[in-house]
């Protein structure tokens, strides 16, 4: 695929295909931005984040039933939550 770039955009692609460590090559500047940018749609967890959230759950099971200081916090933080919608 080939991309025309107006030569003030070409000047500072190159400018900066220096700066991030890609020498004179503008192509792979512009093909690493491409896929660093692409993100999901909203609502779409990207896969980094699906597995980050499968770990942090496998952890949560893993560390057993919660305490009774646990369910007092949530309790009393519902509590406050229903006051202030009231």
């Amino acid at each position: 695929m080939q991309i025309q770039l107006s030569e003030q955009t070409a000047a500072l692609a190159a400018q900066q295909a220096e700066q991030f460590g890609y020498g004179q090559d503008v192509s792979a500047y512009i093909a690493h931005i491409i896929a660093t940018s692409q993100t999901p749609p909203p609502g779409v967890p990207s896969p980094r984040s699906k597995e980050e959230l499968d770990a942090l759950l496998e952890a949560g099971i893993a560390s057993g039933v919660a305490d009774g200081d646990w369910k007092d916090f949530m309790d009393g933080l519902r509590s406050q939550v229903e006051a202030k919608t009231r």
